[in-house]
């Protein structure tokens, strides 16, 4: 199993667009072979503390897979590049961190 952190930073005004054209391909995304999560998010309003405002803009992506084979399918799929089609050009800057837990 992996996990991956995906962040999406969109163009200023763009964020929501972003975050719905990923709510929309989300249940299609669950649907695929190996996937155990797939949830976008946005910042909560109720900050953790003064140093953690909500970022406007970002959206974070939770995702659970079985291997890195899965993972790569899914980059591949046609609705991800739908997704691409979409919000591309709303998109500023992106971070995907996939990671490997202990044990």
């Amino acid at each position: 199993m992996i996990w991956v952190i995906a962040t999406i930073t969109a163009k200023e005004g763009r964020g929501q667009d972003v975050f719905n054209e990923l709510c929309a391909v989300s249940p299609t995304v669950r649907e695929e072979d190996g996937c155990h999560a797939y949830h976008p998010c946005l910042d909560s309003e109720r900050v953790a503390s003064k140093d953690n405002e909500p970022r406007p803009d970002t959206i974070t992506v939770v995702e659970a897979w079985e291997s890195h084979e899965a993972l790569q399918a899914h980059r591949e799929t046609e609705h991800m590049q739908r997704f691409r089609d979409n919000a591309g050009d709303w998109i500023a800057d992106g971070d995907i961190r996939i990671l490997s837990p202990a044990g």
